[in-house]
């Protein structure tokens, strides 16, 4: 499923010899039930073009992938980018 996502979102930003590691972003693993990560990766999936293209407001999208498996935000913002 994973290689599924990864091989759909299209790469945005390239990578440059001179990017520092202080500005790169990282993400917590919290601790979420296994068929919840499940079912939100299969949400994700099935949404992707939303969360990627720059037309839709992303707080609402993970705001809706939240209350679908009944987790917080950040929890499951940090997990899905882990």
């Amino acid at each position: 499923m994973l290689e599924k996502i990864v091989a759909l979102k299209p790469k945005f930003k390239k990578a440059t010899s001179n990017q520092d590691l202080d500005s790169i972003k990282t993400f917590k693993d919290v601790q979420i039930d296994d068929q919840k990560v499940c079912n939100a990766l299969l949400y994700y999936l099935q949404n992707l073009e939303d969360f990627v293209s720059p037309k839709f407001e992303k707080k609402y999208l993970w705001t809706e992938l939240a209350k679908f498996i009944s987790e917080p935000v950040i929890k499951v913002f940090n997990k899905i980018n882990y």
